[in-house]
């Protein structure tokens, strides 16, 4: 099976963060430099939420 540089994701699970805040840090911090040091354009991530911080996105 051959996969493209596009294929493989990265999951914020590896930095989760307790708030809402906390997790647009680290994807702003962590996710965008994983990108940029691959050379892409576009890439696929998992995304890790904390009771707290999903509880406040459904409750805005």
């Amino acid at each position: 099976m051959t996969y493209s540089l596009n294929d493989l994701a990265y999951c914020s699970n590896v930095h989760p963060g307790e708030n809402v805040e906390a997790v647009i840090q680290n994807i702003q911090t962590h996710f965008v430099a994983v990108k940029q040091r691959r050379n892409l354009t576009d890439m696929a991530s998992g995304l890790w939420l904390s009771y707290k911080a999903a509880n406040a996105l459904v409750s805005s």
